[in-house]
């Protein structure tokens, strides 16, 4: 059902372009807001018109301000999401009603109806994106065109919604031209050329141009004259060859470039970046069908990476033909007409009158949104009218007719483009098909484009039931763990999870979810070890357990909820992390986008600070002449931007300054300063400070914060007396909640941020189930402190000091680390006094039900929270609450304790929990590790000890006489936790050194002793006692039973070496007999199977990969056998290797023995090739590893059985040739 298509890595996709989650999570709401402001709109109209001939003042604008602020809404949204073309267009849309706020006489009903326009436009627009199709957001440029037509803006270029950061790049054309220099006799060519240019004359004028500009080119030393003028030869080159059309927008770059070398030639040497970037707009729209014909402009599509942007007919209006209720109308019509006729045709009677209607409606429906269909509305109407008249079920073939005509309509209207010319033809093609059938004719068989329509149909129907039962599956799991979780001394909520994880991950596997699958595998190892062992709770929560299944929880319901809508990205943005057992999301919104209207901006600022600086020099007295000469150069400059109406006022003051009349220039001026400001300031953000106090928006954010704080701090009061009061914690939370979002409303993202960070912590801390302890609760009031005087001092235009900063780095210290750290805020009067901390913390286990917090939770934009990653009910609950942008969880976050902040002995300094008040819970070995190091070599060197830092070790002398022997470990309970990986125990104690005195050597006996290596075991310190034995020859490492019983030295043979190694400085004798007297309450964790006693978790762990080992050698040894060629893969040297070391390391000699052999023989294969040789044996080594299959499969009835004795005799006596030199 999925593409097949490659897992995901770190970098293999552009998130920031393809991730369309945040659409998803916002779409709706936008909906509602653009047909709420076009409503707004539409009433105000009406009222205007019911006023007409009376005071247009008197007429209430309450509902214009109501459109301003649903679409300011909007414009957050899309900005927030990373959509900053379409946000432009939704700006334009606000400072147009902005005007009419101001001047509520221009809100007629043509101009109501453009916005109305403008919002169709969008919303199909962006569900166009969410379906991800190829579309770009120059599309929307007439709407655009519409809206900024309405304020009169100075600039309109289809260029703004490019999505395209600027740049200076330097192309590498393939050819130099003549140097050209500024001077008369260009400037007459580029005279001349441009005429010819603007009456039509195109062609040879513009090759001129392209060569002109490329001589300019050469003939400048610095770099960005030089990058201009060979992206304007680019320009005019395809325009010369007929690659973009002559409109008013190319035919004003042209222009401009004019413009730009009569600046250059007068010495001014600033470049325009937004006509370079604007003649590179136009660069990107012209694709030549030969790269050599074109030099100039495939060397700059090549440098900028132009080929990426498809060309786009900006002119023509490809969104916003129609009404999307009349869109969502049709397909519901089409939907119900499809079931009816279904059950028509299967021989309800029941149904004519009803069947007729329907298709009546959805022929309606039809003619409307796609006149060019009529012929299929009206074969549909007359094939339906036939079957009520005869008052009978349809025929097979006519039934099947009309349901594929249906069933097309479906697909197409789910997708409508009414200009596609496929629409048209395969419509009426449809309808021929029905007539034919409907006259009595034979019915056609399906062509290939139906039989893929079914297909897909059929895809998308089972990608939905699938992910329906999907989320039920989750919702159950998240139940059952959250139970768990309050409680988790009650194992009876988890007795289904691992059948029901065991599920979600064959499902994963079938949808080619891989990652996914490897995090549910993990998932569920993990919790079938909490139902085979005692949980302490807090040693589980300090390693990270529960927050490892939590997290894991909230990635897989963010991947199935893509599944809906982008199931390829489903595939490629998850990551499972290996080490740390977590699925991650690769969240990559977080770099810098590209901002469409980030160049407008700029460049429209620059041309403010310029204003401003000319009328303060003016103000300072400056001379007429060079305030002139400043004044026509702001004139060149505003033209090149393409700000005409600025250009021309910069003119006309530089001839009021030219005339020494001292009046006109003073108004000149006036106009000038004030021409620029509302330009700059509509282009960059239209609700500026005076528009808040105007409608009061931010003295309604003030009031509402003022309580808010007020509320909260009385409320961390109450937590005094009942910290774990759950109730409590939750308003709080919800207090900073509302801060964060009504202050971004109102544009106060740095007050956000802060609240935000604190939100965090309280989220957190009710994830967790922890009481808030003293120094908790006095950052919780010295942050709400805080915010009453950030408060303030935004009323009173002073919160410039202010910082979101200072708040998270207190709250993460909180969040992260349980560390309190001061707030550092700036500097008031006001301060309140901060609660005295408590002599100790009392840390309570909470055991109240969630609570449900929707009823409470503001619904607009600023307020949903996408896809968290809590418990069942707050995803359930998704759809129910308003947008908030940030999300509850963070998936990108580490868990409590922090793996880089961990030493090597898998402790930190600062763990409240100790570390050996409980047996610590196996989170399962490695067997790919231990396999390593339970090779074929029979001996192995003792190095030197080296010491983790942070790590205290009593001090032992090693000195061991040859009369004592080890005896059974005994865990003191007050010995410190050590946790070592696989690769620390290497390095540790199984490298070569020579720092050990004599000839000190382990030596294994082979397949009798099993190599014992633990990988990621947590193990405590031991105190080591020992009593007198002889010792004469090996120590044998006998079998781990369970790590909690630390029965490893079970039995000890003597050691046969030079040197004594003296254990036994300040370590107490004890009895021997000790080691059995807990043998009736360990029986329980065994798992027994003839003659060997596994612990029960390690036999899991042991199963479930040896499972999977022996299962991909089965399966890649029989493709390399029927493929007949070729070495044999590492891939399966490995899996055996692995075999064999993991089945030694639970006593299960029998199968290792084969593993080993196996491993042998197609390592020989591997060595030896020679031609075909080893596809000789090829039937062997697939009978062996069906052998091991089958060894596994006994073994997990409980069945000790041996290997093929033949099988086994014919792997150790096989011989290869000698390769061929």
């Amino acid at each position: 059902m999925l593409p097949n298509t490659p897992n995901s890595t770190v970098t293999d996709v552009d998130l920031a372009v393809n991730d369309l989650g945040p659409l998803a999570w916002v779409l709706d709401e936008l909906r509602k807001s653009l047909d709420g402001a076009a409503k707004a709109l539409k009433r105000f109209v009406r009222d205007a018109e019911a006023a007409k001939g009376s005071d247009l003042a008197a007429i209430d604008a309450s509902q214009l301000r109501v459109a301003r602020q649903q679409l300011h809404q909007a414009v957050g949204a899309l900005e927030m999401v990373g959509l900053a073309g379409p946000a432009l267009v939704l700006r334009s849309m606000e400072a147009a009603v902005q005007k009419f706020v101001q001047q509520p006489e221009h809100c007629s009903q043509e101009a109501a109806a453009k916005i109305e326009r403008a919002s169709f436009a969008l919303t199909e627009y962006l569900e166009g994106v969410l379906a991800d199709k190829p579309i770009s957001a120059v599309s929307l440029f007439p709407q655009y065109l519409e809206v900024q037509e309405l304020v009169r803006a100075d600039r309109i270029h289809p260029a703004d919604l490019w999505p395209y950061e600027w740049r200076w790049l330097e192309p590498n054309l393939p050819e130099s031209a003549n140097p050209q220099h500024y001077g008369d006799s260009v400037r007459a060519v580029f005279d001349q050329s441009m005429l010819q240019i603007m009456k039509g004359e195109i062609v040879a004028a513009a090759a001129r141009l392209k060569d002109l500009c490329l001589g300019l080119a050469a003939s400048q030393t610095d770099r960005q004259p030089r990058i201009f003028w060979v992206i304007a030869s680019a320009y005019f080159e395809a325009l010369a060859h007929g690659l973009i059309g002559a409109d008013v927008y190319v035919r004003r770059a042209a222009s401009r470039v004019l413009l730009q070398y009569l600046s250059l030639s007068r010495g001014d040497a600033a470049i325009s970046e937004r006509l370079a970037q604007d003649l590179l707009f136009f660069c990107s729209q012209a694709v030549s069908p030969r790269a050599a014909d074109t030099p100039a402009l495939s060397a700059v599509r090549a440098v900028y990476g132009l080929a990426r942007f498809k060309p786009v007919d900006y002119l023509a209006v490809q969104f916003g033909r129609f009404d999307p209720a009349l869109l969502a109308q049709a397909r519901k019509r089409i939907v119900s007409a499809k079931e009816t006729w279904s059950s028509l045709s299967a021989g309800d009677t029941n149904k004519f009158k009803q069947v007729v209607d329907q298709f009546s409606l959805v022929a309606d429906s039809l003619v409307k949104l796609h006149p060019a269909s009529e012929p299929l509305a009206q074969a549909l109407t007359r094939a339906v009218d036939m079957t009520a008249r005869s008052g009978q079920s349809p025929a097979i073939e006519l039934a099947m007719e009309v349901a594929t005509s249906v069933l097309y309509l479906e697909a197409a209207f789910a997708d409508l483009d009414p200009r596609d010319p496929q629409l048209a033809e395969r419509t009426g093609h449809l309808a021929e098909r029905l007539e034919r059938v409907r006259s009595g004719g034979d019915a056609q068989p399906l062509e290939s484009w139906m039989e893929e329509l079914y297909r897909r149909v059929s895809d998308k129907q089972t990608m939905g039931s699938v992910v329906g039962e999907l989320r039920v599956s989750l919702g159950e799991l998240e139940k059952s763990l959250d139970l768990f979780f309050r409680n988790p001394q009650d194992k009876s909520v988890l007795r289904d999870v691992p059948g029901k994880l065991s599920q979600m991950r064959g499902v994963l596997s079938v949808l080619g979810l891989e990652q996914a699958s490897q995090a549910v595998l993990r998932m569920r190892d993990s919790v079938e070890q909490m139902l085979e062992t005692e949980v302490d709770e807090h040693l589980a929560r300090a390693a990270g357990t529960f927050d490892q299944l939590g997290n894991n929880l909230g990635a897989l319901s963010f991947l199935i909820d893509m599944l809906n809508y982008q199931p390829t990205l489903a595939k490629k943005l998850f990551v499972y992390d290996d080490k740390n057992g977590e699925l991650k999301p690769l969240m990559g919104r977080t770099h810098k986008s590209e901002d469409p209207s980030a160049g407008v901006t700029v460049h429209a600022d620059r041309l403010s600070q310029e204003v401003v600086s000319l009328v303060q020099e003016a103000d300072a007295g400056t001379s007429e002449e060079n305030l002139a000469d400043k004044l026509n150069t702001l004139a060149t400059h505003a033209a090149l931007a393409g700000q005409a109406g600025l250009a021309k006022t910069a003119h006309e003051a530089s001839v009021a300054v030219s005339g020494h009349n001292q009046a006109a220039t003073a108004t000149a001026l006036t106009t000038l300063a004030s021409s620029v400001s509302p330009s700059s300031a509509s282009m960059a953000n239209p609700v500026d400070d005076v528009d808040f106090e105007e409608d009061d928006l931010r003295d309604i954010f003030l009031e509402e914060a003022r309580e808010v704080t007020s509320n909260g701090l009385e409320t961390v009061k109450l937590l005094a007396n009942q910290p774990g009061d759950i109730g409590h914690l939750t308003v709080l939370r919800r207090v900073f909640h509302t801060l964060k979002g009504s202050s971004r409303m109102v544009g106060l993202n740095e007050f956000g941020e802060a609240a935000w960070s604190m939100e965090q912590m309280f989220n957190s801390l009710l994830a967790d189930q922890k009481s808030a302890s003293d120094e908790f609760r006095y950052l919780s009031n010295d942050a709400l402190t805080g915010f009453s005087g950030w408060i303030e001092d935004i009323a009173t235009n002073r919160d410039g000091a202010w910082k979101a900063s200072v708040f998270r780095v207190c709250a993460d210290a909180m969040r992260l680390e349980g560390r309190y750290a001061p707030l550092n805020l700036p500097d008031r009067s006001a301060t309140q006094e901060p609660l005295a901390l408590a002599a100790t913390s009392v840390i309570v286990q909470i055991e109240a039900s969630p609570v449900d917090e929707t009823s409470t939770l503001v619904q607009s934009l600023e307020s949903i929270e996408p896809a968290p990653s809590g418990s069942a009910k707050e995803s359930a609950n998704q759809s129910e609450e308003a947008l908030d942008f940030d999300v509850m969880f963070d998936l990108d976050q580490p868990p409590a304790v922090d793996a880089s902040n961990t030493t090597d002995a898998g402790f930190t300094a600062e763990d409240p929990v100790s570390a050996a008040s409980t047996v610590p819970v196996i989170e399962g070995i490695d067997f790919d590790s231990l396999a390593a190091v339970s090779g074929t070599n029979d001996v192995f060197d003792l190095p030197d000890v080296t010491v983790s830092p942070g790590l205290e070790i009593p001090e032992l002398s090693l000195e061991l006489e040859a009369s004592e022997s080890l005896t059974p470990v005994e865990v003191a309970d007050s010995i410190d936790m050590i946790e070592l990986s696989a690769a620390d125990f290497d390095k540790q104690f199984l490298q070569d050194t020579g720092a050990l005195s004599g000839e000190a050597v382990l030596k294994l006996t082979g397949a009798e002793a099993p190599a014992v290596v633990l990988d990621d075991f947590m193990a405590p310190v031991p105190e080591i006692t020992v009593a007198p034995a002889e010792l004469t020859g090996v120590a044998e490492l006998g079998e781990i039973n369970q790590l909690s019983e630390m029965d490893i030295f079970a039995e000890a043979e003597p050691i046969a070496r030079a040197g004594l190694i003296d254990f036994t400085d300040g370590i107490e004798a004890s009895d021997p007999s000790d080691a059995t007297d807990n043998d009736g309450t360990a029986d329980e964790q065994v798992k027994v199977i003839g003659t060997l006693r596994i612990g029960i978790p390690l036999y899991n762990v042991y199963l479930n990969e040896a499972d999977e080992w022996s299962r991909r050698l089965v399966t890649e040894l029989s493709e390399w056998a029927i493929e007949g060629q070729g070495a044999i893969a590492d891939s399966t040297l490995a899996l055996a290797h692995s075999l064999a070391g993991s089945s030694a390391t639970v006593g299960f000699d029998a199968l290792s023995g084969i593993a080993r052999a196996l491993e042998h023989a197609l390592q020989h294969s591997q060595v030896h090739q020679v031609k075909n040789s080893a596809l000789d044996h090829a039937g062997l080594f697939v009978d062996a590893a069906e052998d091991i299959r089958r060894l596994l499969h006994q073994f997990a009835a409980g069945f000790l059985k041996e290997p093929d004795a033949v099988l086994l005799e014919r792997l150790r006596n096989l011989e290869f040739p000698a390769p061929v030199s």
